[in-house]
């Protein structure tokens, strides 16, 4: 579970994805962006958006800011608010006494005038800290989003904002390579051109075949060879 380590520990009803550590995140052309939010100072209060397409990589950094801040000793959070959204917005509470809370896709609740609210008032009880990273993604940039309070549209306005690039063909394969060498397997060149050939290039997509791969060579016990891929995946 995701969690406040701190006396009084408080619990969400979340949980990270699996194996989102920057071990496994390919930055790509995103780089210099991610360096940059890596090495903030969260004894001064920060500020950043994080926006980008489907598949762009932003839950996948987002949890693993989560896992290096909590890693390091620091009380850190991650909120899915897609996952979240039908729930009450008082699950917001006291978590601007985090080192790092990353909420994951702010804009699937900024249309909802009770989420827009406690929206603001937490960005507000960070201001006046003075202290801690609120880091959140979306879709599109602030300007854009359909936001019921326009002070709330104000202060997401004021976040310091990167835009993640997709990543290209030789990068998915990396990822893709990466991900399940982390489980023990090895991918080769051919094989992962071929997925990239017949597959969604989306990345969420890439990671269900990182998934249902894992699956079958566990339970058949055998190498991703090209026959086998295409029998576990039907192509």
């Amino acid at each position: 579970m995701a969690t406040l380590k701190n006396s009084s520990q408080l619990t969400l009803p979340v949980q990270l994805p699996e194996l989102a550590q920057f071990s496994l995140f390919v930055p790509g052309p995103n780089e210099m962006a991610v360096n940059y939010i890596r090495e903030l100072d969260t004894h001064s209060f920060q500020h950043t958006a994080i926006v980008g397409s489907d598949g762009a990589g932003k839950t996948h950094f987002l949890s693993a800011m989560t896992d290096m801040v909590h890693n390091r000793g620091d009380v850190a959070m991650y909120v899915p608010l897609e996952a979240v959204r039908h729930q009450s917005p008082a699950l917001l509470e006291g978590l601007e006494e985090a080192q790092l809370l990353a909420l994951d896709n702010i804009d699937a609740v900024t249309s909802n005038a009770e989420w827009s609210v406690a929206l603001f008032a937490l960005i507000n009880r960070f201001m006046d800290r003075q202290e801690g990273h609120l880091l959140w993604s979306s879709k599109v940039p602030a300007r854009s989003m359909q936001i019921v309070l326009p002070d709330l549209q104000s202060r997401l306005q004021a976040a310091t904002q990167f835009k993640l690039a997709p990543l290209d063909d030789n990068e998915k394969i990396q990822a893709l390579k990466l991900h399940l060498k982390s489980r023990g397997l090895i991918l080769n060149d051919d094989v992962a051109e071929f997925l990239l050939g017949r597959l969604s290039r989306g990345m969420h997509g890439l990671m269900q075949t990182v998934d249902a791969l894992d699956q079958a060579s566990m339970r058949e016990q055998r190498r991703l060879t090209l026959p086998f891929v295409k029998q576990v995946l039907n192509l």
